[in-house]
């Protein structure tokens, strides 16, 4: 892990950084390989991370526990995002698709006329409907047909949070966001911006047993939404690609922060992290 950083971090000053930054990530390289070389197990719990790949629905289901207890710089980094592509309500109808412990459908359902979120794990939606006791829940993949629980053309505003990356195929969720949502009605998506998704960011999280399992996110290019936005009638009103700044995600915590904090600087500072859409449904 700690190579592939200082490799990425290398290749974007390699041209564009001065003398004493190139020299500076070679040093780390050098050092890094010098700790592998004396086979130190003070070092080499440095250089990788024990992970095992799991589903969605397994993953949250593992995850939702403490999901809301440790802070996720990703998290924190999308919240905003978020809040400011909704804008001030009221909003009608909402829908909070892939809810999770519903920490947007909280804010949300303060201001709306209804409330409802659709998750596929039944751990994270427990969680939600614990804090929000008002809202209408739903135990389903967003694909599913929902056996008539949500009916075409159902909300005024949907959002969705952090998920269609999960999907292999982004047109399939999409379509059915489209399919829920009012002629003149709205959908807010944010994603994990596909720059960071391409470098391997993938959804980690500690688990009780001591492991590190993921769920696999998918790269999705804004092409690849803007044609299944298309294809199904909605409308870009906006589009947002907040870059990582001084203090933010990986830059103040986590792995890679841990094992070579100044490699992930110079690799992450400046790329997009959050890819966030504002879409409408035309009247006509």
């Amino acid at each position: 892990m700690r190579i592939a950083v200082e490799g990425l971090a290398l290749l974007r000053c390699w041209f564009s950084g001065n003398d004493a930054e190139v020299a500076a990530r070679l040093d780390g390289i050098r050092s890094t390989l010098a700790d592998l070389d004396r086979d130190d197990d003070s070092t080499l719990h440095c250089a990788g991370v024990d992970v095992r790949e799991v589903n969605a629905a397994d993953g949250y289901g593992l995850w939702a526990a403490s999901y809301d207890e440790a802070e996720n710089p990703l998290v924190v980094f999308e919240e905003p995002v978020m809040r400011s592509l909704v804008g001030p309500g009221p909003w009608g109808d909402v829908l909070d698709a892939c809810t999770g412990t519903g920490r947007h459908l909280r804010w949300l359902a303060a201001e709306a006329k209804s409330a409802t979120g659709l998750d596929q794990s039944a751990d994270m939606v427990a969680l939600a409907r614990h804090k929000i006791p008002g809202a209408a829940f739903f135990v389903a993949d967003l694909c599913s047909n929902h056996d008539g629980d949500l009916p075409d053309a159902s909300f005024d505003l949907i959002v969705c949070s952090l998920a269609l990356t999960h999907f292999v195929d982004v047109d399939k969720p999409i379509a059915t966001l489209a399919r829920l949502v009012r002629p003149g009605g709205r959908i807010v998506l944010t994603d994990f911006h596909p720059v960071a998704t391409i470098l391997d960011g993938q959804a980690f999280f500690a688990h009780e047993n001591g492991q590190t399992p993921f769920v696999r996110n998918h790269p999705h290019l804004v092409s690849d939404y803007l044609r299944s936005f298309r294809t199904h009638g909605l409308v870009v009103d906006d589009c947002v690609e907040p870059v990582l700044g001084e203090g933010d995600g990986p830059m103040r915590g986590g792995v890679l922060h841990y094992v070579a904090p100044q490699a992930t600087r110079a690799a992450y500072l400046g790329l997009p992290f959050v890819l966030g859409w504002s879409l409408r449904r035309p009247t006509r």
